[in-house]
Order: C-alpha cells, then structure tokens, then sequence
C-alpha cells in the first residue's frame, strides 16, 4: 500500500465516522435525553458536542483525502496535525472513559480499534511520505 493510498482510506473513513457520529448523537441519543425529560440546556449541549466532533472528524478527513489527491500540500510540520488531531481526540476520549465512564468501555470498544488503525495508517504514510 502507498502513504496516497493510505491517506485516500483514512480520509474516507473519518468522513464516514463524523456522518455516523453526528445521525447517531442526534436520532440515538438526542432522542434519549428527550424520552428522559432533560432540560434544553443539556439536549443542547449534548447536541453541540457531537456536532463539533462530527465537523472535526470531517475536517479532518477531508484535509486526508485532499493531501492524498495531492490537491492541498502539508508540509513540515502542518503534515503531522492531521495525526495529532485523531490521537488527542481518541486520548481524551480514552481518559474520560477510564477515568469516570468504565461502562462505555464495552460500547465503544469497536470504534476505538476503528481509530488505533486510522492512526496507524496515518503515521505510515507519513513515515513513507517523507
């Protein structure tokens, strides 16, 4: 596999993960809190989270997908912020959840391999990249 190859994958996947992520937050658990009676201010903070983690992922894939075409160019360091945006965030995520959330562990448990083989992929191609 080539380092466009691997950025092509990584881009189209968290493309597809931020989709999942902001229809699952909104139909899933956006409906949850309501079923629930919470209050609009938690429905709505809930709400912007995962819109925001959803945009995040997006960005970030589409920055992948676009270095990967060879549409946009990263370079230097500006190459490594698309890696270190998907480690933080799969590191916070790793932290809460150890932290205070163990019982998410077995929910999200598949998503978090998702994201260990996505950074994988990433610093591959950039170890082949450059």
């Amino acid at each position: 596999m080539r380092a466009k190859q691997a950025k092509r994958i990584v881009g189209i996947v968290l493309i597809l993960m931020s989709i999942v992520h902001v229809i699952y937050g909104e139909v899933m658990l956006v409906r949850e809190l309501k079923s629930l009676s919470a209050d609009g201010f938690l429905i709505g903070s809930y709400r912007v989270m995962s819109l925001q983690g959803g945009i995040l992922l997006a960005a970030v894939g589409i920055v992948e997908w676009l270095s990967a075409e060879r549409i946009i160019e990263l370079f230097g360091f500006a190459a490594y912020i698309p890696l270190g945006v998907v480690m933080i965030n799969l590191l916070s995520f790793v932290l809460v959840v150890a932290a205070v959330h163990r019982e998410l562990m077995q929910y999200t448990l598949p998503q978090c391999i998702i994201f260990v083989v996505i950074i994988a992929l990433q610093a591959w191609s950039l170890r082949k990249a450059y």
